[in-house]
């Protein structure tokens, strides 16, 4: 479970206060896009708190205007996988695509050009070790 940083283990999750919430619609209107956990961390509550409501402001009905959109998206995860999280924002505009997922032959292929760099630094370094060894 995320804990904010500066509440102690074991804290209960914490709701969304009208406070909190005015803040959320102050963070949201500023015009920075932000994470579900940035602006979590900023609120100090919990993430799925600040996702259900970020949820509700972003559905659209018959009835109703969409207020929030995704600007953009972040790749929260790390090189080898890449994990897109939307970055919300103030508006009812239309939405970012969501970047597309990277294809068998793209992830080989950036495989095998680490692999290729791996093996041709290995290789240098081997072979200016091995100089620096004949000069002395």
């Amino acid at each position: 479970m995320f804990i904010p940083d500066g509440m102690p283990k074991g804290t209960p999750i914490a709701r969304l206060t009208a406070e909190r919430y005015a803040n959320l619609v102050r963070y949201l209107v500023d015009g920075e896009p932000r994470t579900v956990k940035q602006y979590a961390e900023l609120l100090k509550c919990q993430p799925q708190v600040v996702r259900r409501v970020i949820d509700e402001l972003h559905f659209v009905s018959r009835t109703r205007k969409r207020l929030v959109r995704i600007a953009g998206w972040m790749d929260v995860g790390n090189s080898l996988a890449p994990r897109w999280a939307p970055l919300y924002t103030w508006g009812d505009g239309p939405d970012a695509a969501r970047p597309h997922k990277k294809t068998h032959a793209e992830i080989c292929r950036e495989y095998r050009a680490r692999v290729k760099a791996r093996k041709m630094t290995t290789e240098a370094n081997a072979f200016l070790y091995k100089g620096v060894q004949h000069e002395n």
